[in-house]
């Protein structure tokens, strides 16, 4: 890949087709810059939860052999223990990410290229802002479902608790809260589209957290249908590459275990084969994962740049970058 930053389109709102075609041909165009800057988030992800997973799964083979309430209490607590600051960590970084691809994609928008260091340079520069725009982000769109479903799971102990049979109240109750939480998370899913274009407001027009939130909420205003249009496409493209990847990858390792040796199938090779499988698929897993981030924040990239233009009705090219660098 060429990695050269494109024309800048005709200075017209875009269709969803035209916003599709225009993501494409970015992530075409600067696939390495996109996909580098992608690769840093997807690296700590593999390594951070690898190293939790290899930690928790040596605990679980070590007490298979003899099972108890007080081992499986145990494990869960370690798990938990090592889970908060990895998942600190991931998150720090993730904010880093949506602010480097989104100053990245932005400018590739506009015909301006950039590197992978100077776009983190961008995001390093207000670190903490970031950090706390995601944390508000996630706060605003999935924490009332997170807690209603808290709330759910602590009514089954009074209610189900010691019981033979099923409470009514408990029978009566469950229906409604799993329908309220559902309805919690859609309409965070609404949310989250709303302020999709916060991130690239954040870093272009220097806003700060509460204004870059208000920010990203005018910008959608009006065009949630084609946001919603673009990441369901995007999604369903991605699902189906996942999908035919592995249906690929299995098959010729189904078609390479039945045809290998009979010493291959002794049991030291069999686990040899299950680790390298699942550290195969953890691999597999973190680039699929980096490439549905470069193409969804290169598409609330174009988005940004077309929702300028509609509202402000300036050409993309012209419009200015607060980013400092």
């Amino acid at each position: 890949m060429s990695d050269i930053p494109l024309p800048i389109p005709p200075f017209q709102p875009m269709t969803v087709g035209q916003i599709l075609d225009r993501v494409y041909r970015l992530l075409r165009a600067n696939f390495s810059l996109l996909m580098g800057i992608a690769a840093v988030p997807g690296l700590v992800f593999l390594v951070g939860y690898g190293v939790l997973f290899a930690i928790w799964g040596r605990e679980l083979i070590s007490k298979a052999q003899s099972p108890n309430p007080a081992e499986v209490i145990r494990m869960v607590r370690l798990f938990s223990a090592f889970s908060v600051p990895v998942l600190l960590v991931c998150l720090a970084v993730f904010a880093l990410y949506l602010a480097a691809a989104s100053y990245a994609a932005v400018l590739a928008d506009r015909g301006t290229g950039v590197s992978i260091g100077e776009a983190y340079r961008v995001a390093w520069s207000r670190t903490g802002h970031y950090l706390l725009l995601v944390v508000a982000i996630y706060s605003i769109t999935f924490l009332p479902a997170l807690l209603l479903e808290l709330a759910m799971f602590a009514s089954l102990s009074p209610f189900g608790a010691n019981k033979g049979t099923p409470n009514p109240a408990l029978i009566l109750l469950l229906p409604f809260e799993f329908f309220l939480v559902f309805a919690f998370f859609i309409a965070g899913a609404v949310i989250a589209l709303r302020l999709s274009l916060a991130f690239p407001a954040s870093v272009f027009e220097v806003l700060k957290v509460k204004d870059a939130i208000k920010r990203g909420w005018t910008l959608t205003r009006g065009a949630l249908g084609r946001i919603f249009l673009v990441v369901l496409v995007i999604y369903a493209a991605i699902y189906a590459a996942i999908l035919i990847l592995m249906f690929v990858a299995f098959s010729v390792a189904a078609i390479g275990f039945m045809f290998a040796g009979p010493h291959s199938h002794s049991k030291f090779a069999i686990i040899v084969a299950i680790v390298l499988g699942i550290i195969a698929y953890m691999v597999f897993i973190a680039v699929c994962t980096a490439g549905a981030w470069a193409a969804f924040t290169t598409a609330f990239a174009v988005i940004y740049n077309d929702q300028l233009f509609r509202i402000h009705g300036q050409p993309v090219g012209s419009m200015s970058t607060g980013a400092p660098i």
